[in-house]
This record gives C-alpha cells, sequence and structure tokens, in this order.
C-alpha cells in the first residue's frame, strides 16, 4: 500500500468542503475589484499631491486646460478599448490592442505638440530638465493602478493575455500622462518623449509580460 496517496476518507471530506465554500458572485467580485482600484488610485493622487500636483510655473492656465483635454481624451479612448470587452466575449482582438498601444502614443505626442506650439515659448528647451524627473514620476505613479487592474481581471482572457496587459499598461500610462502634464511645464520635444512617452512603452512591456502571468486562465 502507497502511504504517499490520500485515503478515500479525506478525499471524500475534501470534495465536501470544496462544494460547502460558495463560489464568489459576479457582484462580489466587481465590488473587491472596484475597491482595489479605488485603493491604487487613492495612492497614485497622494503622491502626485505629495509632488506638489498641478504647477503653472509660468504656463497660462489655457495651456494646460488644452494639453489635458487632449490627453485625457486620448487615455479614455484607449482605456476604453484596452478594458471594455465590446461585442465580443473574448474581448478585443490583438490587433485592436495592438492598434491602441502604438496609435495612442503617437497621438500623445502630436497633440503635444500641436497645441504647445499655438504659445510662444511653448517648446523651448528648459535647461537641466533632460525628463528623468518626469520619467520616475510616472512611473511611480502608474504601478499602483496598473497591478489593480491586472489582479482584478487576473485568470480572465484565455484568447490574447499578453496583448491584453499590454493594451492595459499603455492605457494606464495614458492616465498617468494627464496628471503629469498638470505638474510638469516642458513641452520640449525631447524632455517629453524621454519622460512622457518612453513611460508608456516601459509600461506597455510591463503589461505584456505580466499579462501573461495573470490574465491567463
Amino acid at each position: 500500500m502507497n502511504r504517499s496517496l490520500p485515503s478515500e476518507d479525506l478525499k471524500i471530506r475534501l470534495l465536501r468542503a470544496v462544494e460547502a465554500t460558495p463560489a464568489p458572485t459576479r457582484a462580489a467580485e466587481s465590488k473587491r475589484a472596484a475597491w482595489l482600484l479605488a485603493g491604487a488610485l487613492f495612492g497614485s493622487l497622494l503622491v502626485y499631491f505629495t509632488l506638489g500636483g498641478v504647477r503653472l510655473i509660468g504656463r497660462p492656465p489655457s495651456l494646460i486646460v488644452g494639453t489635458v483635454a487632449g490627453t485625457a481624451t486620448i487615455a479614455a479612448v484607449a482605456m476604453w478599448i484596452a478594458i471594455a470587452r465590446g461585442r465580443a466575449m473574448a474581448g478585443r482582438t490583438s490587433s485592436w490592442l495592438t492598434a491602441v498601444a502604438i496609435a495612442a502614443p503617437l497621438a500623445l505626442i502630436a497633440w503635444k505638440i500641436f497645441w504647445s506650439a499655438q504659445y510662444e515659448h511653448g517648446l523651448d528647451r528648459m535647461e537641466g530638465r533632460l525628463g528623468l524627473r518626469c520619467l520616475g514620476v510616472s512611473l511611480t505613479l502608474a504601478v499602483l493602478p496598473l497591478a489593480a487592474l491586472l489582479f482584478s481581471r487576473r485568470g480572465t482572457d484565455a484568447v490574447h493575455p499578453a496583448r491584453a496587459g499590454m493594451g492595459v499598461g499603455v492605457a494606464v500610462g495614458l492616465v498617468v500622462a494627464t496628471l503629469v502634464d498638470t505638474w510638469c511645464p516642458v513641452a520640449y520635444v525631447p524632455h517629453f518623449l524621454l519622460g512622457h512617452v518612453v513611460p508608456l512603452a516601459v509600461l506597455g512591456a510591463a503589461g505584456l509580460w505580466f499579462g501573461r502571468k495573470i490574465l491567463a486562465p
């Protein structure tokens, strides 16, 4: 007799224990995900306001409003494509997710340059502002929301979990870019690429890797 195998009595008790444990309802799962995301957003906003929140630093309010409005619109579209399932139960197709990961950052660059160019010195270089601080701030603000979104959707994508994670990463990065736009006064293109666009690539890559681990059933 192999003593390493569980007895029939133990098997029966385990099966009864599993049957007696109620499966979480969709409402309970949604509530848990909402609390998880709310906590993550609160943590990111706490960091944002600790850093100073909205900073004019010589910028006219209309410049900030315009750049933020454009960035927020791009972020909302990206989030809708990355998070909403659309008409298919399996969620967005790989082509949709790849398209938003590429097109959204390009749209962000185009809008930032276009709107900032409407103002005198809007695209000027600021000495000593390479973009490294904005890069760090962007990634710091994005960590908790990205983790919350991925874990709240864990095991839900059997078709393309890596692409889905990439879409979520880029979408979260764009939401964070909206906040960073209110904080950073620099629109100089090299600075903007390093501090505001590179984080989208980093978060997309992180979402791609963690999506494969977390979103797959």
